[in-house]
């Protein structure tokens, strides 16, 4: 799997590749799009009516071909005000709508024959937005073990999995890792910050003021819950 940059100032990364990268920039600036978003929209996909177009993987690669290339679908975004998230999930909504009328058109099938929305809930948006965390966090701890093997942090990196993510305690894994408890909670340190500081850009990318971020993450993490 390539590595994808995460600089320290997501939204002007996105601008300048937009701006002054030319075909290769904005490739770039799409593969980063289709990387974290495929999976929440794929599932989106699931929870809606249109669910009954089948299909939904090539739905969502149709949607990425048809929307990416259009020269106005990012000026769009950055006059709407809107985050990056938003403003994909939008038009993914318009796009499914488009695609269930242009295949009734061809096909001639009853908008009766449309699936009614999955029951017990959440909602679409909302298992859009659990997916979405979860992809957050998916490419954090990839960035993460990307640097503390880099850097020579293995160990470090291995007592952050342990404890911080599968939850863990000291005491147990500690000794397995051939450390002392107070050691293993030492070196968990520098990984865990690395994690959080990848989290707050990725999130920053989807143009959230830096004010907010905290906000967002917290948001996030309730409906991953």
């Amino acid at each position: 799997m390539s590595e994808i940059p995460f600089p320290s100032t997501p939204v002007s990364w996105i601008t300048a590749h937009l701006a002054g990268g030319g075909e290769g920039g904005r490739s770039t600036v799409n593969h980063w799009i289709m990387r974290i978003y495929f999976r929440p929209l794929r599932e989106y996909f699931d929870c809606t009516r249109e669910r009954w177009l089948s299909g939904g993987t090539e739905i969502v690669h149709g949607f990425f071909a048809d929307r990416l290339d259009r020269p106005e679908f990012f000026a769009g975004w950055q006059s709407s005000g809107k985050s990056l998230r938003k403003w994909l999930k939008n038009g993914f909504s318009f796009y499914l709508k488009e695609e269930s009328r242009r295949r009734q058109r061809d096909s001639r099938v009853p908008r009766a024959d449309r699936l009614p929305p999955r029951t017990p809930e959440p909602s679409p948006e909302d298992v859009f937005d659990r997916v979405y965390a979860r992809e957050v966090v998916r490419l954090a701890l990839e960035r993460t073990r990307i640097e503390c093997e880099r850097e020579g942090l293995d160990l470090h990196w291995r007592v952050f999995i342990e404890h911080c993510y599968r939850g863990i305690p000291y005491a147990e894994c500690a000794p397995t890792l051939g450390l002392t408890e107070e050691q293993a909670a030492v070196k968990a340190r520098p990984a865990l910050r690395r994690f959080r500081s990848t989290v707050r850009e990725l999130i920053a990318r989807d143009r959230f003021a830096p004010g907010r971020i905290d906000d967002e993450i917290r948001a996030l993490l309730e409906v991953t819950n």
